[in-house]
């Protein structure tokens, strides 16, 4: 199959967008189920970058006169010129507006995966009581984005066992649910029986074979042995008869 030039132009001029998606899908760790999705986050990357990378090159084009006092390169007619890059092929490619415009796609990629990491557009939505949902994403995959979640507890069902250690990675959600786990304790689920150690176990589980439990925090669990040795004492100290002089 022989790609004509106009494929091949759109294909370099979409490299911002190539380079961003790809960089988001890799920050998020969540496969690409859709073609349009990807095609539309081309775009979109693609786009905004060399919308800001237009409205940034005069900026520098300004500054750039006044510390040297050359006429510097200009950029205000940026998206003008990848859009004649685009329909004239004797036009040609300007590639450091497609540099340039990468290394922003670069930066939006970080930002994009921020926004969506901590859910803002859903906590403005609560925020304005417009909304309750927590986001598109799947309960499992929120459940280990919380801050809290490091030391679990993980039931498994099918083996009967109980698995306390720290969480180091975990699957996108999925059929099944995949887990690695750190300086991990192994219990019976049955009488919490101690088992054995192991420094890392590679848990792969149906969604219904595991309950994960978060336990409490140290300064809390801290607090509750300290009242409970307390109130021991108490109560030792009230059993003791006392000794007549």
């Amino acid at each position: 199959m022989e790609l004509s030039p106009f494929v091949i132009r759109l294909a370099v001029l979409a490299m911002p967008g190539i380079l961003a998606s790809s960089l988001y899908r890799t920050l998020r760790g969540v496969p690409d189920k859709r073609n349009w999705e990807v095609a539309t986050r081309i775009f979109l990357f693609s786009f905004v970058s060399y919308v800001l990378y237009a409205m940034i090159a005069p900026m520098v084009t300004m500054i750039f006169r006044m510390v040297t006092g050359s006429a510097g390169s200009e950029g205000a007619s940026a998206n003008d010129a990848i859009l004649q890059a685009l329909y004239d092929q004797s036009m040609p490619l300007e590639w450091s507006q497609i540099f340039w415009a990468s290394m922003i796609a670069v930066v939006l990629a970080f930002a994009a995966c921020g926004v969506k990491h901590y859910g803002l557009p859903n906590r403005l939505g609560v925020l304005l009581r417009v909304t309750r949902a927590i986001g598109d994403e799947d309960i499992w995959e929120y459940f280990h984005r919380r801050s809290d979640v490091d030391w679990v507890f993980v039931r498994d069902h099918k083996l009967g066992l109980v698995y306390y250690g720290s969480v180091r990675a975990y699957s996108d959600s999925g059929r099944d649910r995949e887990l690695v786990l750190t300086d991990v304790d192994v219990s019976s689920n049955d009488d919490g029986t101690y088992l054995y150690s192991a420094s890392v176990i590679y848990v792969s589980r149906r969604s219904h074979e595991l309950t994960l439990e978060v336990p409490p925090n140290d300064e809390d669990e801290g607090d509750k042995v300290e009242n409970e040795k307390k109130t021991a004492k108490e109560t030792n100290n009230a059993s003791e008869p006392r000794q007549e002089h």
